[in-house]
């Protein structure tokens, strides 16, 4: 039709040329073109197109939403600009506009992470790490079964496809059983190279913190552990770690990873699988870098394996194929929830309209992007867009989004204050605001490059890094070959069984002699210590009830746990601690069955030549 042919043609002439009169107007005054202008049209691409997008001249940029044409505008630099176009690119090609997509014959890609693996030593890092099983299997033998099981079922559905490394690819395929361990980084990036929708990984717990001397415990009762340098504690383990559990992405502003670890665990409690008490098995998590750096991800926690119990019930099959299922129908269902598109049947079916979040998902990237580069500043402006824009409608989501705000202002602001007081010369107020505004940043993975920032001024001004001492660093214990005997009024370390009487213990603890032990029992058995109690007292003065601290003597009834003791010089007891754990250590301590160095054990003279 010629005349629509002349009309299209005289339009394009007609926007070529309002195009190249507001590049002459801008260029008069020396300003800079906005982004906007381009990004509005269909057919235009952003000046200095191959340095901002690093795309070939074909690639057409998506129009956006007016606040994230805002931040571009504002954007000045090149580098930075150039990453969030991208960014905002691999959101608008993964999560916009699903269904028409998936209409298109396009496929939703999900990623597999590698849970552990082989080191270059040729060891399972279950093995290295203490995440071992009851049984004494590394944690990849049972997580490379979950896996197997969650693939075929994903393979079956025709709008899924699933990615990995290669090695584990030919894992889940279940044509090997070996692959290497690569880091969360690793898994970030390859999943972005396959433009997958979500990270999945499948792993068992245990209680790694927790080892005996020859191994893992998750046993309730008393056990001798070590730290990983090797000190020893004796410890009260009064519950077991059981249950399944979900750690799911703490900065996925689009709800997709939250909705799917509570709805498993709907699925799974109603299926009578025991849930893990730790926030009731969906767990908001940072600690991984694909949780910071990838918009959804999940991490299926399917039992502790160092129970023997939850050991029995992830070796079996069908135990096995019940988890699975909840995750992959949790899964199809949070696709329905959130992306508005049932993948369930023969053909995609629309369900609703998902396009009111997806500003919010890019906006949640962009304010990380800054966080993660140092710019706090431009991450709380962007976190001020997402609370104006989605408060109301969104709160839940992005109520993490509002703890990074707070957090960075009342850090940054310590940190000038700090600056301001280093100006001066007042050292030692400079070191308290700049320890205090990384003390605020200390936790999280996300604020990585601004705690650098502040930890490297720290070092260089005060040559500390306001670093926590954590247990690992205390020193090491060194145990005498040959244990000496105890002074009498070294605190006792007694610890009380389960099913075992409290002279049974006094005997094991210290092993006097039968006379000693009958002295001991008399004082053991009705010991009143001096303790601080709250108490409370009308006040005449005041004309109210006030409460205060007072000394009072308080009868001890000993049941099972570990409880430190001093006795007198006439072996009376004048005070009770209870502990969940104590250092072994005999400098501080006696006990005879741990310590060998018992004032009271009966010794025997060693023979001489």
């Amino acid at each position: 039709m010629p005349g629509i042919d002349y009309y299209n043609n005289r339009n394009v002439k007609l926007k070529a040329i309002v195009f190249l009169l507001i590049i002459i107007a801008f260029s008069a005054v020396n300003l800079p073109l906005p982004l906007s202008c381009c990004l509005n049209t269909d057919d235009n691409l952003f000046a200095e197109e191959n340095v901002l997008s690093g795309k070939s001249p074909d690639y057409e940029y998506k129009e956006q939403s007016n606040t994230i044409k805002l931040i571009l505008d504002n954007e000045k630099n090149i580098e930075d600009l150039k990453k969030i176009i991208n960014l905002l690119k691999y959101i608008d090609d993964v999560y916009v506009n699903l269904y028409s997509r998936l209409k298109r014959g396009q496929k939703i890609i999900i990623f597999f992470d590698p849970a552990h693996g082989r080191l270059e030593n040729g060891k399972w890092e279950g093995e290295v790490t203490g995440r071992i099983s009851y049984r004494g299997l590394p944690e990849e033998y049972y997580s490379i079964q979950f896996s197997r099981k969650l693939y075929r079922l994903l393979k079956r559905n025709k709008f899924i496809d699933v990615k990995s490394t290669e090695d584990y690819s030919r894992v889940l395929r279940d044509e090997s059983g070996e692959y290497r361990n690569i880091p969360f980084s690793e898994t970030v990036k390859f999943a972005m190279q396959e433009n997958a929708f979500i990270i999945i990984s499948e792993h068992l717990n245990n209680i790694a913190g927790i080892k005996k001397a020859d191994g893992i415990v998750n046993l309730s009762g008393i056990h001798v552990t070590v730290d990983d340098i090797g000190n020893r504690y004796l410890k009260y383990v009064d519950g077991v770690y059981k249950g399944f559990l979900t750690l799911y992405n703490k900065y996925d502003a689009s709800g997709f990873s939250k909705r799917i670890a509570n709805r498993t665990k709907e699925i799974l409690g109603a299926n009578g699988v025991n849930l893990n008490n730790w926030d009731y098995g969906a767990v908001a998590d940072d600690r991984f870098s694909y949780f910071v750096d990838f918009p959804v991800s999940v991490i299926f926690e399917n039992g502790f394996i160092s129970s023997p119990d939850e050991e029995k019930l992830v070796m079996d099959p069908e135990y096995q194929e019940i988890i699975v299922q909840a995750q992959y129908k949790a899964l199809l269902e949070t696709f329905e929830e959130k992306f508005r598109v049932d993948i369930s049947g023969f053909w995609p079916r629309r369900t609703g309209d998902a396009s009111d979040s997806m500003d919010l998902i890019k906006l949640s990237r962009i304010a990380i992007y800054y966080l993660q580069n140092d710019n706090p500043d431009k991450a709380v402006r962007t976190i001020g867009f997402i609370e104006s824009k989605y408060k109301k409608s969104h709160a839940e989501l992005i109520s993490h989004f509002t703890e990074i705000k707070r957090k960075i202002i009342d850090a940054e602001k310590n940190y000038y204050a700090g600056i301001k007081y280093l100006k001066r010369n007042r050292y030692s107020i400079a070191k308290k605001y700049i320890g205090k505004a990384i003390r605020y940043v200390d936790d999280e993975p996300v604020y990585s490059s601004v705690k650098a920032r502040f930890a490297g001024t720290a070092y260089k001004y005060f040559k500390t890094k306001f670093e926590k001492k954590t247990d690992n660093e205390v020193s090491r214990i060194r145990i005498p070959d040959r244990p000496e005997r105890s002074q009498l009024t070294r605190p006792v370390i007694l610890a009380i069984e389960e099913n075992r009487s409290l002279e049974q213990s006094v005997m094991d603890a210290l092993q006097p002699d039968p006379g000693t032990l009958s002295r001991l029992m008399a004082s053991f058995e009705n010991p009143r210590v001096w303790e601080k109690v709250l108490a409370k007292k009308y006040s005449k003065e005041q004309k109210r009830t006030i409460r205060y601290w007072k000394w009072k003597r308080i009868k001890v009834d000993f049941k099972e746990g570990i409880y430190l003791i001093k006795l007198n010089s006439e072996m009376k007891v004048v005070s009770v601690k209870r502990t969940s754990q104590v250092l072994l250590d005999p400098r501080k301590y006696q006990n005879q069955q741990y310590l060998k160095n018992s004032y009271f054990a009966v010794r025997t003279k060693e023979k001489t030549l």
